[in-house]
Parts: structure tokens; sequence; C-alpha cells
């Protein structure tokens, strides 16, 4: 009878450890957000362009670094609804096989509300007026305004702690300035 008491007494202590275990795993995970704006769009006098040549090879670049970068681990890729956003991250989301999520630019809290209660890894392409307000709606900290010829910059959010405080990480990582690289 003791024998018996002392193996459920042990059965229970392990099933305690290993749930108080992963409810702090779960808890303290480290998520990431990578964003950046879109790629090169073409000059076709339209509203919505596609991206132009060098354009391709930035979505090709960043689909490469990105995916080296977080072991092709991916859990959710969005994008508004415009060609050049779609188009710089349909590689990642094929490479992942991944639906890209579609948001609105024009409501970027509903956006950071969302990703807040996803885990895993997530992409982002935004625009010149929306990146940085969606690290600062994320948490995180954003530099000065994103001119309209500027697309090398790149964000990664790394947050910590519990889902309800955590605490987002900003760093900027280093892109080419321009494509091709060789000219």
């Amino acid at each position: 009878m003791s024998f018996i008491r002392s193996i459920s007494q042990y059965l229970l202590l392990v099933t305690i450890l290993a749930t108080a275990l992963s409810v702090s795993l779960q808890a303290s995970a480290a998520d990431t957000v990578y964003i950046f704006r879109h790629a090169e769009k073409a000059d076709d006098g339209t509203s919505n362009p596609p991206l132009n040549r060098n354009g391709k090879l930035r979505a090709k670049w960043l689909t490469e670094y990105i995916l080296a970068n977080t072991d092709g681990k991916i859990t959710h890729v969005y994008s508004t609804d415009y060609f050049r956003t779609k188009q710089t991250v349909q590689a990642i989301a094929d490479k992942s096989k991944l639906l890209i999520t579609e948001y609105n630019p024009s409501d970027l809290k509903a956006l950071a509300d969302k990703i807040r209660k996803q885990d895993g890894t997530i992409i982002i392409a935004g625009h010149s007026n929306t990146v940085l307000e969606t690290i600062r709606e994320l948490g995180g900290k954003a530099e000065l305004a994103i001119e309209h010829d500027e697309f090398d910059r790149l964000y990664k959010l790394t947050f910590t702690g519990h889902k309800e405080s955590r605490k987002a990480k900003t760093e900027r990582i280093q892109t080419p300035k321009k494509f091709p690289l060789n000219e």
C-alpha cells in the first residue's frame, strides 16, 4: 500500500512540475516579428503598381534572409491589399506553405492587437507611412520617417515576457541599399 502511495505521489509531483514548466515556457516564449516596407515599385502611373526589377530582387533577398534566419519557421505572413506588398512577401508565404493575411493599413491598432495574440515568427509587409506606426503599436521603438525612395529598412521585433506584459526589443537589420548589388 505504501509503495502504491509513493508511486502515486511521485506521478502527481511529476505532473505538477511538467505542467508548471510548460506554462512557464509558453508564457515567456520569445516571439519575433519582421516588418519592412514593400520593395521597389514600378513607375507605371497607377495607384497600385507591381514591383519593378529591383523590387523583385529585393523581395528575393528578403525571402532568403528571413528564411535563413528563422530556419524557415514562419507562422503568419501579413500584407496590405496592394500588388507591391503582396509581391514582396509572396515567396516567403509560398516557401512557408502559408496564405498571406491581408490587413487594413488604416487600422494598425487592430493588426497589432491580432499579432499580440499570436505565437511564432510573423512577417509584415507595409508602406513608408505604416511600418513605423506598426512598430510603435506593437510596443517597439521606431526611428525617423521612411522617405518615399527608401526601401532598405528591415526591422526585427523580439518579444519576451508574459503575453500580458511583453517587452519588445527593436533591431534594425542592415539590408542592401540598392539592387542589383553589382551596379
